[in-house]
């Protein structure tokens, strides 16, 4: 079944490549120059036509379809293996993620044929396990994945524009384990937590590395270290 999914999904691509040879073709890289997205718009500048999204390694993550600006049938997400993993269907304005054994994988809202609003995520026993939030079809406002008792995992800020992000994770009893603020330029400050809830060292950040003084605590909430770092690195604190 595996097998001929893969050869749908390629039959399509091939289909699309054809029918849209006159609309124009926009290819976006990583900073590493792999391939990210690739996707069509008309002479009017909506989406038409194939779109395929890739991770950072190369591989094919997602291959969907457009219409004139609208989402259409089929969506279909591949592993990092090259096999299918879920197919999206549509249906009364909303999109529907199936996995290959008939399940639900997610499903979410339509307006004018984009994803909007919440995105609820279930498990293979049908259990909620996270959501996440869009704006005509862009990731924006909130992804949050739980524990198995429903206590928050991780907690991310989702925005349209690259403007930096706020991220956190829990522990499972669904206590603070880290808050993390980042600028688009991966500077910002980090916060750690013990399991017990009480601070464990808050430290500023820039370009994802320590940078400037860096306190650290006991369970008990007693400072332990004052340190400065420069690049990662610790360096002397300069006395007065």
């Amino acid at each position: 079944m595996r097998a001929s999914l893969k050869i749908a999904a390629f039959v399509l691509f091939i289909i699309v490549s054809c029918n849209y040879n006159g609309d124009t073709i926009i290819e976006k890289y990583y900073p590493n120059n792999v391939l990210k997205r690739k996707y069509t718009l008309n002479s009017n500048g909506a989406m038409n036509g194939l779109d395929s999204t890739f991770r950072i390694d190369g591989t094919l993550k997602e291959v969907c379809f457009w219409k004139q600006g609208k989402l259409s049938d089929s969506i279909v997400k591949f592993d990092y293996q090259g096999n299918v993993s879920t197919i999206g269907k549509i249906k009364d304005e909303t999109l529907i993620f199936y996995r290959l054994d008939g399940t639900i994988e997610s499903e979410v809202m339509l307006l004018n044929g984009l994803k909007n609003g919440l995105e609820v995520h279930y498990n293979a026993d049908g259990k909620i396990v996270g959501f996440k939030s869009y704006r005509n079809n862009l990731d924006h406002g909130v992804l949050i994945q739980f524990n198995k008792n429903l206590t928050p995992k991780y907690i991310k800020q989702l925005k349209s524009e690259d403007t930096g992000e706020i991220l956190t994770s829990h522990y499972n009893n669904g206590l603070l384990k880290t808050f993390r603020i980042y600028d688009n330029e991966d500077n910002g400050y980090r916060i750690l937590f013990h399991p017990n809830g009480a601070l464990k060292s808050i430290s500023q950040i820039k370009s994802g590395k320590s940078n400037g003084l860096k306190f650290s605590f006991t369970v008990n909430g007693q400072l332990i270290s004052k340190d400065n770092y420069e690049d990662g690195e610790i360096r002397p604190i300069l006395k007065k």
